[in-house]
């Protein structure tokens, strides 16, 4: 087939691979290579690379208390808008939470939908950990993890946060960061961090 330029300066009659080498760089694609919309294969043992990641720490100790259904842990919630719903989100968190000799449940939201919880059995409050402390000098840091194959964000931001709920009474206190003793300020009570992180895999 013949080589043909037209008006507009399209060409016709190429072959695949037909242009000599160098004649297209990378600095070419990088201005004018535009993949929106368009789907990208990857060649085999490629991909699973991480695209971005959002993350937040709390350092506050925070007190809640006066209700048994879930309450937001203030500072441990991350917006993170995917490239494509095929992408996975991978949560990792570390809570620093505390009782006085009571009873607590963490739970893990995504928008308003509660995941990473156990099966259903008896009685039992389902969500990610749950624990008591002895005494009012103690508090537990609990690390986690979690793959999100799910979000189905069609492009729009995802929220992920951790919420504390306290199903037995409503007059347990649940800390944040803090043995369950907040008032305590002796220098053998622990004061520490939380975290949490949305990783994002292609």
């Amino acid at each position: 087939m013949a080589i043909t330029i037209n008006g507009t300066g399209s060409i016709t009659g190429l072959t695949a691979g037909g242009l000599p080498d160098g004649s297209v760089d990378a600095s070419d694609l990088a201005s004018s290579l535009d993949l929106t919309g368009k789907t990208v294969t990857l060649p085999s043992g490629t991909g699973g690379k991480i695209l971005q990641i959002q993350h937040t720490i709390k350092t506050a100790r925070q007190n809640l208390t006066g209700t048994t259904a879930k309450q937001d842990i203030t500072d441990m919630s991350v917006t993170i808008t995917p490239a494509s719903n095929s992408s996975k989100i991978i949560v990792l968190f570390n809570l620093m939470a505390a009782t006085a000799s009571q009873y607590y449940t963490t739970h893990l939201i995504r928008g308003s939908t509660e995941i990473f919880l156990g099966d259903a059995e008896n009685s039992n409050t389902r969500g990610v950990f749950g624990s008591s402390s002895a005494s009012s000098y103690t508090a537990h840091s609990v690390s986690g993890a979690y793959v999100d194959t799910s979000h189905n964000s069609g492009g729009s931001p995802v929220t992920y946060k951790m919420q504390v709920s306290t199903p037995y009474s409503s007059s347990y206190l649940v800390t944040i960061n803090s043995p369950g003793g907040y008032s305590n300020t002796n220098s053998y009570a622990s004061r520490g961090s939380s975290s949490m992180i949305l990783m994002e895999v292609a």
